[in-house]
């Protein structure tokens, strides 16, 4: 009976630390201006703000490559097309964001 509580016991706990993981990693819906004078916009962000993804994006100097890798050690590559435009997908570790550029 002591076996049954402990592996109840533990897999509670890994029930818990799992939850807490998966929270942390949520995907948040975004519709964050990048920059000031251009039509791009974050339209989602895995496990970090949208101003937070929108910043890491502004200090990319634009080259008008579609994969490229921010300074911040995002890599970036086409996505296809989203509801509104062009999109990319920008990933780091859990770390995820998405930007769309209007037509």
């Amino acid at each position: 009976m002591r076996k049954l509580a402990l592996v109840a016991g533990l897999a509670a706990m890994c029930v818990v630390a799992f939850a807490g993981t998966s929270a942390s990693a949520a995907t948040v819906q975004c519709k964050t201006k990048v920059y000031k004078n251009g039509p791009v916009y974050v339209t989602s962000a895995r496990g970090m703000t949208c101003a937070a993804a929108a910043k890491e994006q502004r200090r990319y100097a634009w080259t008008g490559k579609n994969t490229f890798r921010t300074p911040g050690g995002f890599a970036c590559r086409p996505s296809g097309r989203g509801t509104v435009g062009y999109q990319i997908r920008c990933a780091k570790g859990s770390l995820a964001y998405r930007i769309e550029f209007a037509d």
